[in-house]
């Protein structure tokens, strides 16, 4: 029987012990130019953004470096015993949910959202429940229809908190739209302007 033998990088480290450096590496890169007691928490976290430390296993130009998902411990980690602050830690949601369904599903004009995700400039909550199914995804009711340029969601949804904060929304999974040929992961991105108390698509995904 034979075992088999890890790979290895050219310089003889395995693909993950190199990966683990070039994240230690852009994290101390990050801090040498970016100074978190001297800078507001939004910028320092565009700047994490800008580095690829936002979410590393996002591809780069998106907040990531197309590394291991797990190795957002170790830059988190260096960054926090430095005084930073914690992307998402305002933004759960947003940072947890939402925004790896846009790096995974969305369109490049939708990822340009990703960077005010992070900073916290835009709060984002996911629309699952409703008055009649909780959070029973096959019963859901509501739908999404298509109109021209735009989709038009018809029904109710309750328990979106953060709601009274967000500025974006997303409608998952739970939607679907009436055509018959239509996916089920049709995802519907639109903006609430806080101000005037109105939803406008930011754009379409007909994924």
């Amino acid at each position: 029987m034979t075992t088999a033998r890890p790979t290895t990088a050219n310089d003889g480290t395995s693909p993950a012990d190199a990966e683990t450096e070039r994240v230690i590496e852009a994290t101390e890169a990050f801090l040498a130019a970016n100074d978190p007691v001297a800078m507001a928490d939004q910028e320092f976290l565009g700047a994490q953004f800008d580095h690829g430390l936002a979410w590393v296993h996002f591809g780069e130009g998106h907040g990531g470096l197309g590394v291991n998902p797990r190795l957002q411990a170790v830059a988190t980690r260096r960054i926090r015993s430095a005084g930073g602050p914690v992307g998402g830690a305002a933004n759960p949601i947003g940072y947890g949910m939402c925004g790896p369904a846009v790096e995974v599903h969305g369109t490049e004009e939708q990822k340009k959202l990703l960077r005010p995700l992070f900073t916290n400039e835009h709060i984002w909550c996911q629309l699952f429940s409703e008055p009649g199914a909780g959070s029973d995804v096959a019963s859901l009711a509501t739908r999404a229809e298509r109109d021209g340029e735009q989709w038009v969601l018809n029904g109710q949804k309750v328990w979106t908190t953060p709601r009274p904060r967000g500025a974006l929304w997303v409608a998952d999974r739970a939607i679907r739209s009436r055509a018959p040929q239509a996916p089920w992961n049709h995802r519907v991105h639109r903006r609430h302007d806080r101000a005037g108390g109105r939803d406008t698509t930011v754009a379409p995904d007909d994924r």
